[in-house]
């Protein structure tokens, strides 16, 4: 099987971990930061500030859903002739 088979594969692997990055940079702004959505999240429910930090959240599940369409597109874009992309 030529390596150009395996290729759309990988952009299907690499779909799920595009997404969940935006976790690990609110895990790592949890953990050690004084800026960021994810250090915005902590104080705010804090002082009960719920809505900013609703905010926060949404905006953050926006960028993580962003993300995982964005490497659908370059895959389809890339390999309109995988099946993978032309399922989608």
């Amino acid at each position: 099987m030529p390596a150009c088979y395996a290729v759309p594969f990988v952009f299907g692997g690499l779909q799920l971990p595009a997404a969940l990055s935006v976790v690990g940079a609110v895990v790592a702004e949890f953990v050690g930061a004084d800026a960021g959505l994810g250090y915005l999240i902590q104080p705010s429910m804090a002082f009960f500030r719920t809505p900013l930090a609703f905010a926060a959240v949404v905006a953050l599940a926006l960028m993580g859903m962003l993300l995982f369409v964005a490497v659908g597109l370059v895959e389809k874009l890339l390999f309109p002739w995988s099946s993978g992309a032309a399922n989608r």
